[in-house]
């Protein structure tokens, strides 16, 4: 299965062009699309996957939730989304999708935070985007995608004009990656 990129899939997003368009430009046979409601406490989560040659819906879901734990509702809407995706798609029996997630507000804020910097590229961005990964594992040093995000981050800043030496560059990857498989050894951003 191949995956559109978030980047070019999100290209697309509050656009009226049709949905047999997107996915010829993107070069996909299908299209999960979504929404979400809020009124108060409750939120309401509509998936649909639509095939690109005719248009039409494959499936479609819609999850009714409390708003108290925006993480839990992810996890637990992104698993029944990959279980219906898996069925529908590859006609696997549905299984279990394991995640590596906080739910502290304030670790996920901060890290997002220094992804969207890392994501803007240059070293300027790239320093601020380790500042806040820094951040977001004191907050929470069980966090294994911050540990990953802040190697991956130190790598890029290496590459950078003026940037720091292999060997210091070394003394921060070399753990942060260690401690997110110690974390969690079936994060496949760590193994990778």
């Amino acid at each position: 299965m191949r995956v559109a990129a978030r980047t070019s899939s999100f290209a697309f997003a509050g656009s009226d062009v049709d949905i047999r368009d997107i996915g010829k430009k993107l070069n996909v046979d299908t299209v999960l699309e979504g929404s979400i409601r809020k009124s108060g406490d409750k939120s309401r989560i509509t998936a649909q996957l639509i095939k690109i040659e005719d248009g039409y819906h494959l499936w479609s879901e819609s999850y009714d939730r409390d708003y108290s734990d925006i993480f839990k509702i992810q996890d637990e809407i992104s698993a029944a989304i990959m279980a219906s995706l898996k069925v529908h798609l590859l006609g696997e029996p549905a299984q279990q999708v394991v995640t590596d997630r906080t739910h502290n507000m304030d670790t996920f804020s901060v890290y997002l935070i220094g992804k969207e910097r890392l994501a803007l590229l240059g070293k300027d961005n790239i320093e601020a985007a380790i500042k806040k990964l820094e951040e977001s594992i004191r907050i929470e040093s069980d966090f294994a995608p911050a540990h990953v995000t802040l190697a991956r981050a130190w790598l890029m800043l290496e590459r950078e004009p003026s940037g720091p030496e292999k060997e210091q560059v070394d003394e921060v990857v070399i753990p942060a990656i260690e401690r997110a498989i110690e974390l969690s050894p079936n994060l496949p951003e760590a193994t990778a």
